[in-house]
């Protein structure tokens, strides 16, 4: 975590490394923050929210007529593609090693996340209504 002069912080500097459910939503909280001061468009990017532009049927065929299909601007795709490359190198320094055999397989950076979030996030939840059932009955 070392950092020359009064340069600002890399992400990964102030992300700890996710090893399982315990640090999840540290994880998640923290990378939240990251990329939100960094710029708001990299999480909505990560989370699905703000997906990568495709081509889109404006008027659809017709018996006399071909389908009229709307193509994205390119430089919204390159845009996407590199908010994209920048993710998934962030996740990949601050995932533990045993973890990355969850996003060798994925399309992107929103699908690593997808599967760390069904992964982690229901599990840590299950755990939390388990101890609180087990509070419960135990009162």
């Amino acid at each position: 975590m070392s950092r020359s002069g009064s340069s600002d912080p890399n992400p990964s500097e102030l992300i700890p490394t996710l090893t399982g459910p315990e640090t999840w939503v540290s994880w998640n909280s923290c990378i939240y923050c990251a990329l939100e001061a960094r710029d708001p468009k990299l999480y909505r990017v990560l989370v699905g929210r703000y997906s990568k532009p495709a081509p889109v049927v404006t008027a659809p065929a017709t018996p006399t007529s071909l389908a009229v299909i709307a193509h994205p601007d390119p430089t919204l795709i390159e845009e996407w593609d590199n908010y994209s490359q920048m993710l998934m190198h962030l996740i990949s320094t601050t995932t533990d090693e045993n973890l990355k055999c969850l996003f060798e397989i994925a399309e992107n950076s929103a699908d690593v996340y997808q599967r760390f979030k069904l992964a982690f996030f229901y599990h840590d939840n299950y755990a939390r209504i388990k101890r609180f059932a087990d509070f419960v009955r135990l009162h």
